[in-house]
């Protein structure tokens, strides 16, 4: 048996799907720099050490840069998640109101027919017992049936 299941995403994993787009062109400029960077320093005329020393400033710069990107992406996730929590607070909030509005009003209703039902019983009457006065008698509503059956589509004496 194959079920079918709504997928429903927070704000948070909006606001990540958002953020997680195709690594722009500035990052591959970037990484090959850095790549080139390495292989000039390894070809350069540069004695062994120095040339090492260099690599090691180098892949420190990297590393730090790195750990920066790291903690900047961690503050933007994490501000996401605060924004995403109080709107979905703010949300659950509203609907609770809305709710609650609502269940007052069924209240009211239900005691608006308690008290009706309560008043019809008190001064005993009941359904049998109650008659519709009106103004119309049994004759008049024959005559307005044989008026309007003589009527065709187009009015009064265009029937067929």
């Amino acid at each position: 048996m194959e079920e079918n299941y709504i997928s429903v995403e927070t704000p948070v994993e909006v606001e990540v799907k958002k953020k997680r787009k195709a690594p722009s062109p500035f990052y591959g400029f970037l990484i090959g720099g850095l790549i080139g960077a390495g292989i000039a320093l390894l070809s350069a005329p540069y004695s062994g050490q120095e040339t090492r020393n260099r690599l090691r400033e180098k892949s420190i710069e990297i590393k730090d840069k790195a750990v920066e990107t790291a903690q900047e992406t961690r503050h933007k996730i994490e501000d996401a998640a605060r924004q995403g929590t109080e709107r979905v607070i703010s949300i659950k909030d509203r609907g609770q109101s809305v709710l609650n509005e609502q269940k007052k009003n069924v209240e009211s209703a239900a005691v608006g027919i308690r008290e009706g039902v309560r008043t019809y019983v008190q001064e005993g009457q009941h359904p049998e017992e109650t008659s519709l006065t009106t103004n119309v008698n049994t004759t008049d509503i024959m005559e307005t049936k044989t008026d309007i059956s003589d009527t065709g589509p187009y009015g009064p004496g265009s029937a067929p």
